[in-house]
């Protein structure tokens, strides 16, 4: 949703000295390029779901409440994420690393990209998890689901962690890691969801074998 960017933009504001901390604002125009790309991708390439992702769906089935509650533990540990970094870089201008801020910058590169390439191939990747019988919801096997089961956790795995990286704070690694954690559970919680609801998922997930990372798990 709109708001949550520039929620995450305020606390970063609040918890440090914005204005002289040159990894934080680096960061920052980094996310909001990657942001605001994802949104002309999704405006050009699926116009519906950009819709049913902003604003939710108009019918249909809501989201399991295990799946709302999950989700806004895994907004408030990124939050606290941004706050600890922020916390971490003080008042003053700690010395800017080129190379690990490039690390990170090219860390979310490759997860946008995952991100994009899994929303182009994936009509119903909405925000929360629901079965989406009124838009006929398949399984989705072309483009990056033919190698792992949800690259779209994948994507936003490696958008999280190039966080720490590009705000080039060490403390920030431990929230890092709880959002990570917190979408393991939901990854999971969301393949037993879709193996009772969706019709030919357990077919698939014996086709394709890897949940999250290709060759290994």
């Amino acid at each position: 949703m709109p708001w949550y960017p520039l929620l995450a933009v305020l606390t970063l504001a609040l918890t440090s000295d914005i204005v002289t901390w040159t990894a934080g604002k680096y960061c920052l125009r980094a996310i909001g390029i990657s942001w605001t790309a994802t949104v002309l991708f999704l405006a050009v390439t699926q116009p519906g779901l950009l819709r049913r992702r902003r604003l939710g769906p108009e019918n249909g089935s809501s989201s399991p409440d295990w799946d709302v509650r999950l989700l806004g533990w895994l907004r408030l540990s990124l939050l606290l994420m941004l706050a600890v970094a922020g916390g971490q870089a003080g008042r003053g201008d700690a010395a800017f690393q080129p190379t690990m801020f490039a690390i990170g910058a090219g860390t979310l590169l490759v997860g946008t990209m995952t991100l994009w390439a899994s929303l182009y191939s994936n009509p119903f990747f909405e925000t929360q998890v629901r079965h989406q019988k009124e838009h006929g919801q398949r399984v989705i096997q072309s483009g990056p689901y033919a190698w792992v089961r949800h690259p779209g956790y994948l994507a936003l795995t490696l958008m999280l962690t190039s966080l720490p990286m590009m705000l080039q704070s060490s403390l920030a690694i431990w929230p890092c890691l709880l959002c990570v954690a917190i979408l393991v559970v939901r990854l999971r919680r969301e393949e037993r969801f879709l193996h009772e609801q969706l019709d030919g998922y357990a077919a698939y997930t014996g086709r394709v074998r890897c949940r999250l990372i290709p060759l290994l798990w």
